[in-house]
């Protein structure tokens, strides 16, 4: 019999989003149902904010990045 390999995936919904999305355990990563990616320094990025539905469509839309640029003039 193979071993079973375990998943670093786990899958949530999303209210705010409307849709699944997976959590990546080792790497921290996102990604949502309709394939958009969030790396873990985006999600770092938002400072505990969640992901609104206008920066997930702002980031599908533009295939973006999501950054903090609160120490730019």
């Amino acid at each position: 019999m193979a071993d079973k390999k375990e998943t670093p995936w786990v899958y949530y919904f999303s209210k705010t989003l409307n849709m699944k999305y997976a959590y990546n355990t080792k790497t921290g990563a996102v990604t949502t149902e309709d394939k958009v990616e969030y790396t873990l320094e985006e999600i770092n990025a938002l400072k505990g904010k969640q992901i609104t539905l206008e920066i997930h469509e702002l980031k599908k839309i533009f295939d973006g990045k999501v950054v903090n640029d609160e120490n730019k003039i």
